[in-house]
């Protein structure tokens, strides 16, 4: 069984909407059937999977809307909207970022009742960012995790749900992800024999950890992880479907995650799961937020 670190990237848009698309889509599949980013996503388009299609960001730019119909689009269709995101300046220009899947619905829902196109409003990513701080959090941020399925819930429960997450069918079989309570100290290590060891054989997890909740014995905590994967393979050997033996796959289980959110639910998300605003954080939750935090801050942002 392979113990991993948690781990979170800054994953750039990009100019070309279907390799950043393809590549967010992925992660749900846990394969590269095809290298053809186009063909994948026309693919997914084709299957009515359109939810992949939230991680392409769109930016919008109405100017002087005081009144008129522009305005009535505005407050109908992106205002508390969950899937938009709007900041207005002092001099009415309103600024609006979502993502394609809504803006393709969007699109031809006002072409079709005010024959109002809004593809005449499009601007770019730079764009935004050279109006000022009054635009900072409409724009759009895609961040790729590797955490555990327990710590996933924890943030897909904060979610306006533009999510990609690794499928449990295509689960790696003998991996978990590191918990608060022990430290790898390598990116990955293997437990085996009831001990974990790195690459050159060395013991690197000690048998008791001590926690505020008392001493814990990591490696009864480790071998009731294999378990559970014992358990899985058994049931597939048996005939079972991955779809039906993976609901005994233990919620340590490594798993993989895409989220695109514009900064301002990132700043949200964070006080959830790392500030703590309405309560106690997870540890794991808060390690997950420490690295968000780093990566923002590696691309010059704080939050």
């Amino acid at each position: 069984m392979k113990i991993v670190k948690p781990k979170v990237e800054y994953w750039a848009q990009g100019e070309n909407k279907f390799d950043h698309i393809a590549k967010c889509a992925r992660v749900c599949y846990a394969s590269d059937r095809t290298t053809n980013n186009e063909k994948f996503v026309n693919g997914l388009i084709h299957n009515n999977h359109l939810s992949m299609l939230r991680h392409w960001s769109i930016y919008l730019n109405f100017t002087d809307c005081v009144a008129g119909i522009s305005l009535r689009i505005i407050r109908e269709n992106f205002l508390n909207n969950p899937y938009c995101a709007v900041a207005c300046s002092n001099y009415n220009d309103i600024c609006v970022s979502t993502n394609l899947q809504y803006y393709d619905y969007i699109r031809e829902q006002l072409l079709n009742t005010y024959d109002f196109d809004i593809e005449e409003y499009l601007v770019t990513e730079d764009f935004i960012k050279s109006q000022g701080k009054w635009t900072e959090d409409v724009i759009r941020y895609t961040m790729f995790i590797q955490t555990s399925i327990d710590i996933s819930r924890e943030l897909n429960r904060v979610s306006p749900n533009n999510i990609a997450e690794q499928s449990t069918r295509y689960v790696e079989q003998g991996s978990i992800c590191e918990s608060h309570f022990y430290n790898i100290t390598l990116d990955e290590v293997e437990f085996h024999n009831g001990d974990c060891y790195d690459k050159d054989g060395n013991l690197i997890i000690p048998l008791i950890t001590t926690t505020k909740y008392g001493n814990y014995d990591i490696n009864t905590f480790l071998n009731y992880c294999q378990d559970g994967f014992d358990s899985y393979i058994g049931l597939l050997n048996m005939g079972f479907a991955k779809e039906d033996a993976r609901k005994v796959l233990p919620l340590v289980t490594t798993t993989k995650c895409v989220y695109t959110y514009s900064l301002k639910e990132w700043k949200h998300i964070l006080d959830l799961r790392l500030y703590g605003t309405t309560g106690r954080p997870h540890p794991d939750a808060r390690v997950i937020g420490e690295l968000i935090k780093k990566e923002f801050y590696n691309i010059g942002i704080e939050v």
